[in-house]
């Protein structure tokens, strides 16, 4: 088992500049490889060598075989990560290339294309795509010794003469703990299996990959029973400490409102350079091919970098409101909705706030750190229907306030939702006992200063 540790770097104009041309090396040098790949593809095809293997692989003569893989790499057409990582280390480490990479990342590198590619034939994944200017942004080391490393203090990265401070500063404080906890155990001979660093944009970051598993951050003494009502756009939690609704992604709106700028920009731009491709009514021909000219191209590039950037922070977002429930759960009990019989009507929003993801990543950050996940199945708990006290009423999706006829009780249709969910997984074999349920509601909402609505 591994976890990841992500620390910023303190990076100077020149460091800056360095480090963009290395990242830009290690673009062309896996384009390189890549390419190789693809043509050796292509010379093994029209090799006789090559159908004698084929021919020869239903037989299950291995020597045979062997010696015809032997042959295979005397003709430099090997195609496994070991020989191409022979091959260009070899080659490029005494060339210009040499100068910017170390033998180490060009071997990582090398075995990243050589994967990739693998892969490919298996049809495991799609063909493999070479990388644009600016789109290769993490560089990778193989071993703890090598001339990527930390230094000495371990409060910096070197590498081939550069010397990067950790800026532990600029991380939250859940995070700035976990980050000086993975700094004391990389002391420790082992523990640092690998050391990178990812570019984003005009900053940098150290990427530090720890053996083992990362501490587990919820108090023992103070674990309570959590519930949550997950909707599109928000999740409702509710337990003994606060009831409070959280909405998704609110940070995302200037992104969002760039993308859909650059989109209309790039439809006009289409449309004006391409009437031929347009019928009487201004609707698309099938089957008419579009050019874009450069700026499209420039538009679309930009927003291809906002979309990354966009589903970037929605992660980060979901992450952190993901580690806020369950920083003192030790049970958290939900319906167990499912996105895909969302999508229908609410399509868009769904693509935007990603509530299935959010629920995905719940469900293994649970399972990582040892919390019960109770998923109730809403034919049986059809817990948005129902009132503390019993009474069943249907409500459509606009009615967002619970109003119940019989109680009296009106209340935030989530967070009357989610209270119900808290209530049902006191008990251990999730009867509904209504008398039991309304006195934990009454008096957990009694208790309470304020509910959040």
């Amino acid at each position: 088992m591994t976890y990841v540790v992500k620390i910023p770097l303190t990076v100077t104009e020149s460091d800056r500049h360095r480090l963009d041309k290395r990242f830009e090396m290690a673009r062309k040098l896996y384009n390189r490889v890549l390419g190789e790949l693809f043509r050796r593809e292509r010379c093994r095809k029209n090799t006789r060598l090559w159908s004698d293997i084929k021919n020869n692989a239903a037989s299950g003569n291995k020597q045979l075989n062997n010696d015809l893989y032997k042959e295979l790499k005397l003709r430099r057409l090997a195609m496994d990560g070991f020989s191409l990582q022979t091959e260009f280390t070899s080659g490029l480490s005494k060339t210009w290339v040499g100068y910017h990479l170390d033998s180490q990342c060009i071997q990582t590198i090398t075995r990243h294309a050589a994967d990739s590619f693998k892969e490919y034939l298996d049809k495991k994944r799609g063909r493999p795509k070479f990388k644009r200017h600016g789109t290769y942004n993490l560089i990778r080391s193989q071993r703890w010794k090598n001339p990527l490393t930390l230094n000495k203090n371990l409060d910096g990265v070197v590498w081939l003469g550069l010397e990067l401070p950790l800026d532990i500063s600029r991380l939250s404080d859940t995070r700035k703990e976990g980050a000086v906890r993975a700094l004391e155990e990389a002391k420790k001979e082992g523990q640092l299996r690998y050391i990178g660093i990812h570019r984003s944009g005009r900053f940098f970051e150290a990427i530090l990959t720890m053996k083992g598993d990362a501490e587990k951050r919820v108090d023992a003494e103070k674990r309570v029973i959590v519930g949550l009502d997950l909707g599109v756009r928000d999740v409702a939690v509710v337990s003994e400490d606060e009831q409070v609704k959280l909405k998704f992604c609110e940070e995302l709106k200037n992104i969002e409102k760039n993308i859909i700028k650059y989109q209309k920009a790039l439809s006009r731009s289409d449309r004006l350079n391409n009437p031929d491709c347009l019928d009487e009514k201004g609707a698309w021909i099938k089957g008419k091919r579009v050019t874009h000219t450069s700026n499209a191209l420039r538009l679309k590039n930009k927003i291809a970098v906002l979309k990354r950037k966009q589903s970037q922070q929605r992660k980060h977002l979901h992450n952190y409101m993901i580690n806020r429930i369950i920083e003192k759960a030790s049970k958290i009990v939900t319906e167990d909705v499912s996105s895909k019989e969302w999508q229908e009507e609410f399509g868009k929003s769904i693509n935007y706030f990603a509530p299935g993801m959010f629920l995905a990543e719940l469900k293994n950050r649970c399972q990582q750190y040892e919390i019960e996940l109770v998923l109730l199945n809403t034919y049986d708990y059809p817990m948005t229907q129902l009132c503390h006290c019993g009474h069943r009423q249907k409500k459509t999706l606009r009615q967002r306030v619970h109003e119940c006829p019989e109680c009296g009780c009106v209340m935030d249709r989530d967070i009357h939702s989610a209270a119900m969910c808290w209530a049902v997984g006191h008990d251990n074999k999730l009867v509904l006992d209504f008398e039991k349920i309304s006195s934990k509601i009454n008096s957990l909402f009694e208790k309470s200063i304020s509910v959040s609505a």
